[in-house]
């Protein structure tokens, strides 16, 4: 974890809050060469968990078929912080940064609820 991220750590309640609120979030999965993949993704929160939608196949099925490791991101609340040399200035924003395992979601009761 970054320094500054340790000094300003978002609560329970704010992560929620945040990941409530977020419409869209980053889901990082690994290709079959071993590199990322980014995608942006719409998703839900259902207790503490994440769950996206989106084609019935493609490269992000494929890595995660592969490899079911991912990473999620969101972020939100942003502003700048001007300084008056331009390596001080810097951004004033809320993030999330879940990691975890993957899963496809066959259960339609599950899937019609998130």
């Amino acid at each position: 974890m970054q320094a500054r991220m340790k000094e300003h750590q978002l609560t329970a309640d704010q992560i929620v809050a945040l990941l409530d609120k977020a419409p869209v979030g980053h889901l990082g999965t690994v290709d079959e060469k071993g590199f990322p993949y980014v995608t942006p993704v719409h998703f839900v929160r259902l207790g503490d968990s994440i769950y996206f939608h989106g084609l019935a196949r493609g490269r992000k099925l494929a890595n995660l078929a592969a490899d079911p490791k991912v990473c999620f991101e969101v972020a939100g609340e942003h502003s700048y912080i001007q300084a008056d040399a331009p390596c001080d200035t810097n951004t004033a924003y809320r993030s999330v940064i879940i990691t975890g395992r993957a899963a496809t979601v066959e259960a339609l009761d599950l899937k019609t609820r998130a």
